[in-house]
């Protein structure tokens, strides 16, 4: 209803025409057994319009040729009508037309006459309705039309459920278990008399107290369900919320380690590369060496060989074994402290910390993660990444020709070649560079993409422009590779 609150609403299930073709609802007064019929009608005649209606998706809804309805007081001095004479006139006419095709609404069956009669009449309706093969749904306070129901086939009990620890209805519907009317319990939270009520039960017979403390023993028990199931459904909600995030933060943590990887084999072929470059450039050394008539050639040679050795040391990458003993372990820590984690040879910053202050949650660069404070240590005073061993130191070799110069902001670790390759394949091996370029700290980075027709110069740009860890770049000036070269400096 659009009066209603959405936050409060209560939805309903209801089946008809499979397992049974008659559903008995009871249950206390203003418990929703009306409300529960008109929805039935109501979604019914609207989706036989072609209009959409509130319900989950898959659910299903049968084709009526006939939606045949008594609900509501039927009274009418002026055609002096009572109430169970207003409602058998609607019954007459409805029996008259009922078929296999026809969904039958009746609302308090045999009511407004003497309870046993009244009774009767109601099974004996239900009965021919159920002979007529007409889906029905009925509401009833009689408990013989209850025992009915649990006695026929093709019949099939429904409860408005009732909170008996609060007296209140909770408009829930509940199928295949009886409801009890719960008449005293609401006439004692309206204000009778208690003297009055307990009269009242005295004179309820022996059969009918026993089936009513059954039926509010099943209801409390269902109620005391309901609340556990409820309470399951949110720590499964819990559960699986925190299997999705462990599952990101396992994927995040996969991804880096590639893109690690990857940066790893990158520098390893543009080592490759470096490497039979200076070969071929040394041999041609040689051979012209050898070719001329320079008294001072062996010398040239000798300085040649040892200038290239140490080029190719210098190359390659200190691959230092991880000393922490230098590095004073830390007892306590507070959200935003920056600290070392051994585990991973990185600095990150302390998210959170654990109650009983062992475990701590960090985050590394775009990962997060839980670890063991004994895994922490105070971070190291100067160099972002930790080594106690000393780096080797890099010489300075004043060779005629190339020199090489240690402090240059250009080597081989920040530079990357781009030419000859497709715009696709250059942009991946672009990213990986620069995962890799930020995982070292490295502030600056050289990207060769030549001059040709500017597509790939192009290409690079449109990308920088989209990376977050690209702070700005330019093109380079004379002596960098001028157009031939981008110069990125990194966040």
């Amino acid at each position: 209803h659009p009066m209603i609150d959405k936050s409060i609403v209560v939805p309903i299930n209801i089946a008809l025409g499979k397992d049974y073709d008659t559903l008995v609802i009871t249950g206390p007064n203003t418990g929703g057994k009306t409300v529960t019929l008109k929805t039935v009608g109501l979604l019914t005649m609207m989706a036989l319009s072609g209009i959409p209606i509130p319900c989950s998706e898959g659910s299903e809804i049968s084709v009526f040729q006939h939606i045949l309805v008594d609900i509501g007081d039927e009274q009418s001095i002026e055609q002096s009508l009572s109430t169970f004479s207003g409602h058998i006139r609607n019954l007459v006419n409805i029996l008259r037309i009922a078929d296999e095709n026809s969904l039958v609404l009746v609302d308090e069956l045999g009511a407004g006459t003497d309870p046993a009669e009244g009774a009767a009449l109601a099974q004996a309706i239900l009965e021919r309705f159920q002979s007529l093969g007409a889906k029905t749904l009925a509401t009833t306070h009689y408990g013989e039309i209850k025992l009915h129901a649990l006695d026929t086939p093709r019949v099939q009990n429904a409860s408005c459920e009732f909170d008996v620890n609060t007296l209140s209805p909770t408009y829930r519907v509940t199928v295949g278990i009886p409801g009890s009317s719960n008449a005293l319990l609401i006439g004692e939270r309206l204000g009778l008399d208690k003297d009055l009520l307990e009269a009242a039960r005295n004179n309820v017979s022996a059969e009918t107290r026993r089936l009513e403390d059954v039926l509010s023993s099943i209801e409390k028990i269902k109620s005391e369900a309901a609340v556990r199931n409820r309470e399951a459904e949110q720590l499964l909600e819990e559960v699986k919320k925190k299997a999705e995030d462990a599952e990101k933060q396992r994927a995040a943590v996969e991804r880096q380690a590639q893109r690690e990887l990857d940066a790893v084999r990158n520098r390893a072929r543009q080592m490759s590369a470096d490497i039979q470059a200076n070969a071929d450039k040394l041999l041609k050394e040689i051979r012209e060496l050898e070719n001329s008539k320079d008294r001072n050639a062996a010398q040239r040679l000798k300085e040649i060989s040892k200038r290239e050795s140490n080029h190719i040391v210098d190359m390659a990458p200190d691959f230092r074994e991880n000393d922490y003993s230098s590095l004073e372990p830390v007892e306590q820590v507070k959200p935003g402290d920056q600290v070392f984690v051994t585990g991973i040879n990185q600095t990150a910053t302390v998210l959170s910390v654990s109650p009983d202050g062992k475990q701590v949650e960090i985050k590394a660069g775009m990962i997060k993660s839980r670890t063991n404070i004994g895994n922490l240590r105070k971070p190291p005073r100067t160099d972002r990444s930790f080594s106690a061993k000393p780096q080797r130191e890099r010489r300075q070799h004043p060779v005629e020709g190339r020199i090489f110069n240690p402090t240059d902001k250009r080597s081989g670790r920040n530079e990357i070649s781009l030419i000859g390759m497709t715009t696709e394949e250059a942009i991946m091996e672009l990213e990986t560079f620069i995962d890799g370029a930020l995982i070292s700290h490295l502030n600056t980075i050289y990207i060769i993409h030549g001059k040709g027709t500017g597509a790939l110069r192009k290409a690079v740009h449109e990308k920088l422009r989209t990376m977050k860890n690209v702070k700005s770049f330019r093109l380079g000036k004379y002596g960098e590779g001028e157009d031939g070269v981008t110069i990125a400096e990194l966040k």
